[in-house]
């Protein structure tokens, strides 16, 4: 079979996604090409010329749209193909004119595609509007299990996040809640890994107790360092999965996670990790200061590890798309 994947400005989450799903199709002796698209005027005329130029001399039998700016290019008819696309986040990180064009673009550009896949029930409910009367299925991004470290034991208790440093990543949020904190605990560090255009401002953000913040910028491979932390945060103010949560719990650690988006179908509340308002800087600091007081907590909702095996797998997932791509192939 061949696959043609379509990507916009793919970051985070998606591009993992993306790469774990080629790894699995071309270890099964499917041939595969990706293709990088932009939406600017310049830069997008010269995305319609390579894309269309892709597609008649590999000739896919599946075009895999991956995101909503990338599903535009399903505007282009290629009726050999069969389209598909995935679904990883949705629109409330943008404002105004912009989050509209691309809305109503996705409106129009699903109406030719032959299933649409989002990697979350929230995401399934989200586009229900723009993506009337089409065949939606939800397929949870899976993850291989991150090899389990050895922790320290100190009386420290450290606090981290992993993630794309951007407004909507909510991590300002965790930031103000910390600093509250570190006048109650001395003994409480912060550790945030990732980089963005917002981790200037979270610096200067994080003045007044920067002697017990770490800020490590992107790492290719964060497990190690994420094995040091006895609580994982989740600020976010929208997500469409959470693909780090499920990497924190599989290293074994207990999870604040935010209700925002699909991390209420990962977390279960008091059961596998703790969720709390979205935006809500006491609600966060309270259970902070719950799991930071209390190790047998923390101890009690850290031992996910079997639970993520069993139900966030990248063979499941892969299996799963696979039968999307076989049904609309036959």
């Amino acid at each position: 079979m061949k696959v043609l994947i379509v990507k916009s400005d793919a970051v985070g989450g998606i591009e993992k996604h993306i790469k774990d799903l080629n790894y699995f199709l071309e270890k099964e002796g499917h041939q595969t090409e990706t293709i990088k698209v932009k939406l600017d005027f310049k830069g997008g005329l010269k995305s319609i010329y390579s894309y269309i130029k892709m597609v008649d001399n590999f000739s896919p039998d599946i075009i895999h749209f991956h995101g909503f700016k990338a599903t535009l290019y399903a505007l282009y008819p290629f009726e050999k193909a069969n389209k598909i696309v995935t679904v990883h986040n949705d629109l409330e990180h943008l404002q105004g004119k912009k989050k509209g064009f691309i809305a109503r673009g996705f409106s129009q550009s699903v109406k030719g595609v032959d299933e649409i896949i989002c990697v979350s029930k929230h995401l399934k409910e989200y586009i229900k509007p723009l993506a009337k009367k089409k065949k939606v299925k939800v397929i949870y991004n899976g993850i291989s299990l991150p090899p389990l470290i050895n922790k320290e034991t100190t009386d420290a208790v450290n606090i981290g996040c992993c993630g794309r440093l951007t407004q909507i990543k909510g991590i300002h949020i965790l930031v103000d809640a910390f600093i509250k904190l570190s006048k109650e605990h001395r003994n409480i560090y912060l550790h945030i890994i990732g980089d963005g255009p917002g981790k200037t401002t979270l610096q200067k953000q994080a003045q007044p107790v920067k002697d017990r913040v770490v800020f490590y910028g992107y790492l290719n491979s964060p497990y190690v360092k994420m094995s040091r932390f006895d609580i994982f945060v989740q600020p976010s103010l929208s997500e469409g999965f959470g693909i780090t949560v499920l990497e924190a719990m599989a290293l074994d650690i207990p999870v604040i996670a935010s209700d925002a988006g699909g991390l209420k179908e990962i977390i279960m509340h008091n059961k596998n990790g703790l969720i709390v308002e979205k935006n809500n800087i006491d609600n966060l600091k309270d259970a902070l200061q719950k799991l930071i007081q209390q190790k047998k907590q923390r101890e009690r909702l850290r031992v996910n590890r079997g639970y993520v095996k069993n139900n966030f797998s990248l063979e499941a997932m892969y299996k799963e798309t696979m039968q999307v791509y076989n049904q609309k192939k036959n």
